[in-house]
């Protein structure tokens, strides 16, 4: 029969320390600061695209199907507001 061992804390958990072993790395030339800077940026500029277009998409998908539902009095009346602010 074999013990169930809960999980270690990850040594990374602590700030402290994640913090000196990237410095470390810094010190040692092992990771150039200002790549990593960029591609941070690039990373959150990707992120931030890909969460717009998700946004657009789902909420086109949620507007078209809501479009078949022009017998319910509320989403007529969105309907009827939306075409109101395109002209």
């Amino acid at each position: 029969m074999t013990k169930k061992v809960s999980p270690k804390k990850a040594v990374t958990d602590d700030p402290r320390v994640a913090r000196a072993a990237l410095e470390y790395l810094f010190a040692t030339r092992y990771i150039d600061r200002k790549r990593l800077y960029l591609e941070n940026f690039y990373r959150g500029m990707f992120f931030s695209i890909g969460s717009i277009v998700g946004i657009v998409l789902v909420g086109t998908l949620v507007l078209w199907l809501l479009s078949f539902f022009d017998s319910i009095p509320f989403i007529d009346k969105i309907s009827r507001a939306i075409e109101a602010s395109l002209n």
